[in-house]
């Protein structure tokens, strides 16, 4: 871990010599040169449905996005969370009393979903009860549909 924040601080410090106003490591660079597939072809032609909910954000987004690469597959639920291209942040209490700044370290660069971008669902079940069989009932009118 120290040499790790050895390698940060030694290239803050050259990027503040350089008149840089960020330091970026040399990894970025190479991430965004490639970025994600448009779309995956797959022999692979069983529907697949993705259950998303409102709580579904970062990690399960980044899961989502590459779920819906594929033409087979479906969401059903509710429309997810969204997040922003800022990741690792810290906190700090403000001195004047209630309230936090959020600080954003790190940001994604040459991510397809754009900040604040979120999923809708393609089945949406119907009411107030969404329990499995409400899901179950909605997929099977989906699949009756394919028929």
């Amino acid at each position: 871990m120290a040499g790790y924040v050895a390698e940060i601080a030694t290239g803050m410090e050259s990027a503040l010599k350089q008149g840089q106003t960020f330091y970026r490591e040399a990894e970025d660079e190479q991430a965004s040169e490639a970025p994600p597939p448009q779309s995956a072809d797959s022999d692979f032609t069983t529907p697949v449905y993705v259950v998303t909910w409102g709580g579904c954000g970062s990690a399960c987004l980044d899961a989502v996005d590459y779920f819906t690469l594929f033409d087979n597959t479906k969401l059903i639920g509710a429309p997810t969370s969204a997040d922003s291209t800022y990741m690792d942040v810290r906190t700090v209490d403000l001195p004047a009393g209630p309230g936090v700044a959020v600080i954003p370290l790190k940001v994604y660069r040459g991510r397809e979903r754009k900040s604040g971008q979120f999923y809708r669902p393609d089945l949406q079940p119907e009411g107030l009860d969404w329990s499995r069989q409400d899901y179950l009932d909605a997929i099977r009118s989906d699949l009756g549909k394919g028929m």
